[in-house]
């Protein structure tokens, strides 16, 4: 298996361009015909890839069209995240508490 083949198993069911694919491999070192051997740095290209589609609401192209929830998006690139360590707020909008005290 190749970086690109395990780049587009793992972005299922959602699709994009074999450039941009290409592209979110480069972005991390990888090429998309070398063997699938790098999982972290297979998965940065998951993240970026995805990250891609959070902004769209749908897109379609002759008969095929495609529905993005971003949530679930969102959710996804979390995980994938969590799971490697990665920033998350370098991807999606990412929630967080600060200290409002200083207001009072």
């Amino acid at each position: 298996m190749t970086n690109l083949e395990a780049l587009k198993a793992e972005i299922e069911p959602y699709t994009l361009s074999k450039a941009a694919l290409e592209k979110s491999l480069v972005d991390v070192g990888l090429t998309g015909s070398a063997n699938y051997t790098d999982e972290m740095s297979v998965a940065k290209a998951v993240v970026k890839s995805l990250s891609k589609l959070v902004v769209l609401a749908k897109e379609s192209e002759g008969k095929f069209s495609q529905d993005y929830a971003a949530g679930t998006l969102e959710k996804r690139i979390l995980g994938i995240c969590s799971k490697f360590g990665f920033d998350a707020s370098e991807f999606v909008p990412v929630s967080s508490v600060s200290d409002g005290s200083n207001r009072w």
